[in-house]
């Protein structure tokens, strides 16, 4: 736990991210029902921070190999802002051209590469989201992938980035239908569905570039998938009967965690080896 936290109903340590140092960010909730960010080392250390904006809670999402970590905060009117931190405690703070200020808008990075690169996605002033990819020198790129749709709660989500800068995700169309993509570091954007899928979500790319996802089968139900870089996908559910399984993460090997629901509608994980 991290220190700060408190121990009451909806507070606590929730821990986000690791690297491959050891090294763990997330975010706690004190006793005030406060939000602030921690990094914890290899040893146990625990480092708590807020972003220097902060007037309503930081949040840290993703730490990568040299330890940055990046996420958001919110300002007085809780709109969200992003921020990054090096490893000496030097917080830059940004947000995504066109993102909205009001309540429930904003800036949200969710993932951060070796290189400093970080992507994530922004809301802007109709509720609608999109994606953006901030260089290690500062610069923002927003963009959209095709099918991505203008309305409320419509758009494109990069879920993360890998060490070349491939970013994976997916969009909601403006049927509200989701749709996976995968952009190259040089802006390329490559949509897809899984066959037959009611609905598909892109979620984590490694380094290779094989994306981990979810989908949505005839039945309405969610599965897994796997896309290697040929575009080849290989779909997959932990066991008959079960009610959903849901992909968390992917290794640079191509082992794979997530979770899946059983038929009473409890929670366990699981691990899939290539």
């Amino acid at each position: 736990d991290v220190p700060r936290a408190g121990t009451a109903n909806g507070q606590g340590t929730i821990p986000f991210s690791i690297n491959d140092a050891g090294q763990i960010t997330g975010y706690c909730v004190d006793a005030q029902f406060r939000y602030h960010g921690f990094v914890r080392s290899a040893s146990g250390a625990v480092i708590e921070f807020d972003a220097p904006g902060d007037l309503e809670g930081t949040f840290a999402v993703s730490i990568n190999s040299s330890g940055a970590v990046a996420g958001y905060y919110l300002d007085g009117n809780a709109g969200r802002h992003g921020f990054i931190r090096a490893v000496d405690g030097a917080t830059v703070e940004f947000d995504a051209p066109g993102a909205g200020m009001a309540v429930g808008q904003g800036t949200l990075p969710y993932w951060i590469n070796g290189a400093g690169a970080v992507t994530g996605e922004f809301y802007d002033a109709n509720g609608a989201f999109h994606a953006f990819v901030r260089a290690a020198d500062g610069l923002i790129t927003a963009f959209d992938a095709p099918a991505g749709g203008s309305g409320f709660n419509q758009g494109t989500n990069p879920n993360s980035i890998n060490a070349e800068g491939v970013i994976a995700g997916y969009v909601i169309d403006a049927n509200n239908v989701s749709h996976s993509f995968i952009r190259s570091a040089a802006g390329v954007i490559t949509q897809y569905d899984v066959p037959g899928a009611s609905g598909t979500a892109g979620g984590v790319v490694n380094n290779a570039g094989i994306v981990a996802g979810v989908y949505a089968d005839s039945q309405n139900v969610d599965q897994g998938f796997v896309r290697a870089v040929d575009g080849a996908i290989t779909t997959f559910g932990v066991l008959a009967g079960v009610e959903g399984t849901f992909t968390s993460n992917i290794n640079n090997e191509g082992v794979l965690v997530g979770s899946y629901i059983d038929g009473n509608g409890a929670w366990h994980g699981f691990l899939r080896t290539p």
